[in-house]
């Protein structure tokens, strides 16, 4: 285990908002240090999700947060209309357990006819 000391609470904030982070091919579990006591201390790891081909009618905060609930603890959702310049975004923060194996991209067929849902962890 280490320790890092940061001068200021923005840069700390900062380091666990990018966070995954990685070493020599692992990934690297990051939490504040005052709250080793809760049941989740270093045992979380937050993945920003990217949905593609995600159809009009399922681009909903419920319906998100209830396909990305499968992956894991949704802790935020973010969805971008499209324009007439740019495709709709679907984004996703989720906590996963640190235990469980990840696949960098998994693909869901929610209707028949239409190309599969992509979803990409970075």
């Amino acid at each position: 285990m280490v320790n890092f000391y940061f001068e200021k609470e923005h840069y700390l904030l900062k380091v666990l908002d990018k966070q995954p982070y990685t070493y020599r091919g692992w990934i690297v579990a990051l939490d504040r240090w005052t709250d080793r006591s809760c049941p989740t201390f270093l045992m979380q790891i937050p993945f920003k999700v990217r949905i593609f081909n995600l159809p009009d009618m399922y681009r909903r905060y419920g319906m998100v947060e209830s396909i990305d609930s499968k992956l894991g603890q949704v802790d935020e959702v973010s969805i971008i209309e499209p324009t007439t310049v740019r495709e709709a975004e679907v984004w996703v923060k989720v906590l996963f357990d640190e235990d469980d194996v990840i696949a960098l991209t998994r693909t869901v067929d929610l209707l028949k006819n239409q190309p599969p849902v992509e979803v990409d962890f970075r």
